[in-house]
């Protein structure tokens, strides 16, 4: 079987496992990038961004009612932002 985390209880098996590193090279898809190492913290889910409405009040060219930030996940979240929706492209 192809492990993709470490399964031990204690010590750096343990740690890296409760962060989300991958074990070894061969937990990582063969399409991945070794830009920031093979650990998955780096990773560019594209079917994971959403869009951003309402934009951030606190700068004049992000904000307003048409102001869209593209480039956030569907997790990110801040007082400045008008409202958070998710993005399901067809």
């Amino acid at each position: 079987a192809n492990q993709v985390l470490d399964g031990s209880l204690t010590g750096l098996g343990n740690t890296l496992t409760g962060l989300g590193v991958y074990k070894d090279a061969l937990g990582k898809s063969a399409g991945g990038t070794n830009l920031f190492g093979i650990d998955g913290i780096y990773e560019y889910w594209r079917s994971n961004l959403t869009v951003i409405s309402g934009g951030d009040w606190g700068y004049g060219t992000v904000a307003g009612v048409w102001a869209a930030l593209l480039d956030l996940s569907r997790t990110s979240s801040g007082s400045t932002v008008g409202f958070r929706s998710a993005c399901y492209p067809v």
